[in-house]
């Protein structure tokens, strides 16, 4: 697996922008009682001081962020070892919350149920395709019941294709292809760029809002057993379910090849998508990003892309994509109860014909990246 564009998957913690320390071109994360220890107990007792490390004292201007400053300054940072070091090319003050990458002993790595959860996304969308006509045509007649777990389970996307699917098959097919975790070592620190696209948003989005995020950096390779078929499991999957109707349908994705072709159909499909943005956003044209796309669009024999992680847009974690190009009224019909990413209780309603409303990008400080592509190379036993 290498590492095309940097990539972030999030434990779900955020930690402070002071937790973080320039040191030229990189950024360096120390612990919290390693920094606190080296302030005086007064400053720690203090009122204001405490409140001046709060999410909430953000909102309320400079001074709290001064009082924190002030403190911070006092803080001989070469007599503390830090936890790991991440690349970052930009000299500005962190100022940001950080999402922080999922690490092992702070050894970053990318889990296999990431991987496995992008191949089974791929798998849906390639039978959707296969059975356009039907799958459109049983959706049309779902109720709100089965809308709610459509969207929420893959699972019942196969259902809707094939009415006598058991669960139970479903677990053991899944379980027949084996992800591991892939490790890494370099980190990088990233600005996340939300950009929207829509016509209405375009003057906003020109300081469009800036959250920070620890990636695995970029131009990294590991080697590795990282994705398998099973053998032994894809013949009691065959001994079990082999005489039913939709068994054929299933057992040709336990194959490598069948696996990997598949990923790079989902892969160039959801690629289209982003290239016809390069036209229209000025981010795309002035950092050259449609060129890059273009390039993860080759075919090369053994291989094969998949985009992982947060900060990937709607299309790429649904088989919304082939829904709304290939039957665009029922998309927009349908939207609400399938198809729309939001939740109850959220304020924003996206709307279907300016799906998806945003672009994540990722900046270093110095380049602007894709977020989240991975390149995959195997060879068969």
């Amino acid at each position: 697996m290498t590492i095309v564009t940097p990539v972030h998957v999030g434990t779900g913690e955020t930690r402070m922008a002071f937790e973080y320390h320039n040191d030229r071109d990189n950024v360096k994360n120390y612990a919290l009682d390693d920094i606190f220890g080296q302030l005086p107990s007064s400053q720690l007792l203090d009122n204001d001081f405490l409140y001046s490390l709060t999410i909430q004292s953000n909102k309320k201007g400079n001074s709290t962020r001064n009082r924190l400053n002030n403190a911070l300054s006092q803080i001989d940072w070469d007599t503390i070892n830090p936890q790991y070091t991440l690349r970052y090319e930009g000299n500005k003050l962190l100022k940001d919350n950080v999402s922080v990458q999922v690490k092992s002993l702070d050894r970053p790595y990318i889990p296999g149920s990431s991987i496995k959860g992008a191949i089974n996304n791929a798998i849906a969308y390639d039978l959707s395709k296969n059975h356009g006509e039907t799958f459109i045509n049983n959706l049309r007649e779902i109720d709100e019941m089965n809308a709610y777990q459509i969207k929420k389970n893959l699972s019942d996307v196969y259902k809707i294709l094939f009415d006598s699917i058991q669960d139970d098959f479903l677990k053991a097919f899944r379980s027949c292809i084996l992800c591991s975790d892939v490790f890494f070592n370099d980190l990088s620190l990233m600005d996340v760029k939300r950009l929207h696209i829509d016509e209405d948003e375009k003057e906003k989005s020109n300081n469009p809002k800036v959250d920070m995020a620890e990636c695995i950096d970029h131009k990294q390779s590991s080697k590795g057993d990282f994705i398998s078929i099973d053998k032994s499991k894809v013949k009691l999957l065959k001994r079990q379910y082999g005489q039913e109707k939709y068994f054929n349908e299933f057992e040709q994705y336990l194959n490598i090849d069948k696996l990997a072709e598949v990923c790079n159909n989902y892969f160039r499909d959801l690629i289209e998508e982003e290239l016809s943005v390069d036209y229209d956003y000025y981010f795309y044209s002035k950092y050259h990003l449609g060129d890059a796309l273009k390039s993860y669009k080759k075919n090369e024999k053994h291989s094969f892309y998949l985009r992982l992680g947060g900060n990937t847009n709607y299309f790429f974690k649904t088989i919304s994509y082939f829904i709304k190009n290939k039957y665009p009224n029922d998309y927009k019909y349908l939207f609400s109860k399938i198809f729309s990413p939001a939740s109850k209780g959220m304020k924003a309603k996206p709307k279907s014909e300016t799906m998806p409303i945003t672009r994540s990008l990722y900046n270093d400080g110095k380049t602007y990246y894709y977020p989240g592509v991975v390149k995959i190379e195997y060879v068969k036993d």
